[in-house]
């Protein structure tokens, strides 16, 4: 029953090298259990454990929690937890002054929102500290639910109840771990409170960032539809990411009627690679585009469905693929124009010399 409760703690509390020691601890009270790294609480009510309070380190109090079986006794012995069986006793040193462990902030919740589970969003946010603080997250307000990384884009429409002028809200990754369900949340513009089983809750900051107006980039008239089978053209991608060059990723989308014709070149290397797949164009003409290929396989293979239809307008806008209630974006990348043909550079040349000799 207790391992269950703090099977969440270790999201939070810090292995090492925290910025308070205290902090890589756990602190057990006669009313519960909690846990912080300073920017996200976890607290957990189960009252009469002990008696007074005491911080010992979690990853020892869950190793000897394993090896108990059945009923067991718990008390505070100065810094010591002491766990104790009829055949058995653990004793566990205190990482300090209970004391000294840091507080719950105060937080008064001025909203209150269902939320949607969020796992299918995180791998569309940033995935490096090199990311501005509104991309390493996800945003969510009544109805809807987004990520992006500024280079491909996720939102989702939910059932909801809320209040419809309830702002919007942006949730740190970090929180995704608690989030694999639909939760209940109280929030402000400062901090956010989630409510998980077993009388638990976690309480963490909130981004203060303007997060972009991801409802302006989605193109609205895109005449030209074309549908592929999604695992070929990820197979495709991967061939063409052999061959193509390993910074840009830039491979060349040639859509024909029935026929998607897929490049790749990295001059660096004078390596090539060209490869076709069946397409049928729905609606519109034929056109060329330029993609990132790690960001399109991305968006596809956070797909399901047996076929995927890319919806596009021009070469320079971004490129939609609906599936169910969920919008996926990938931004395209601009060709680089083909060098000039021999014959025709002979030709300008000759006419530089003629030029030449006429003002001489």
């Amino acid at each position: 029953m207790i391992l269950s409760l703090l099977s969440g703690y270790d999201r939070v509390i810090p292995r090492r090298h925290s910025v308070l020691p205290i902090c890589e601890g756990i602190l057990i009270t006669p009313q519960g259990f909690r846990g912080t790294n300073l920017e996200a609480t976890i607290c957990t009510e189960y009252p009469g454990m002990v008696e007074s309070p005491v911080v010992v380190d979690l990853r020892l109090l869950m190793d000897s929690l394993k090896q108990i079986r059945g009923i067991f006794e718990a008390r505070v012995e100065g810094w010591f937890l002491i766990l104790k069986t009829e055949t058995r006793e653990f004793k566990i040193p205190g990482m300090g002054d209970a004391e000294e462990f840091p507080k719950v902030p105060e937080f008064n919740p001025e909203y209150k929102m269902t939320v949607p589970e969020i796992t299918g969003m995180i791998p569309f946010a940033g995935d490096n500290p090199d990311y501005k603080p509104q991309y390493v997250c996800v945003y969510i307000e009544p109805g809807t639910v987004s990520a992006t990384d500024a280079n491909v884009l996720r939102t989702a429409n939910y059932d909801h109840g809320n209040n419809p002028d309830n702002p919007g809200i942006l949730i740190p990754l970090n929180m995704q771990p608690f989030m694999k369900e639909p939760r209940v949340i109280e929030y402000n513009y400062e901090l956010c409170r989630i409510y998980l089983p077993c009388r638990t809750t976690v309480l963490t900051r909130v981004i203060q960032e303007r997060y972009p107006d991801f409802r302006n980039v989605i193109p609205r008239d895109n005449p030209n539809h074309f549908r592929l089978n999604r695992v070929e053209l990820i197979r495709e991608l991967d061939s063409a990411m052999l061959y193509g060059n390993k910074t840009t990723f830039q491979v060349k989308f040639s859509f024909l009627i029935n026929q998607l014709e897929i490049s790749a070149v990295d001059i660096d290397y004078n390596m090539e690679y060209r490869g076709t797949m069946g397409s049928e164009m729905v609606s519109g003409e034929p056109m060329e585009i330029g993609f990132n290929a790690k960001f399109l396989r991305k968006l596809l293979m956070n797909m399901e469905g047996e076929t995927v239809t890319m919806e596009m307008s021009t070469p320079n806008r971004a490129c939609l693929l609906m599936e169910g209630d969920s919008t996926f974006l990938v931004m395209p990348v601009m060709l680089k124009n083909p060098e000039p043909e021999p014959e025709e550079v002979e030709e300008e040349e000759i006419e530089e010399e003629e030029l030449e000799k006429e003002e001489a």
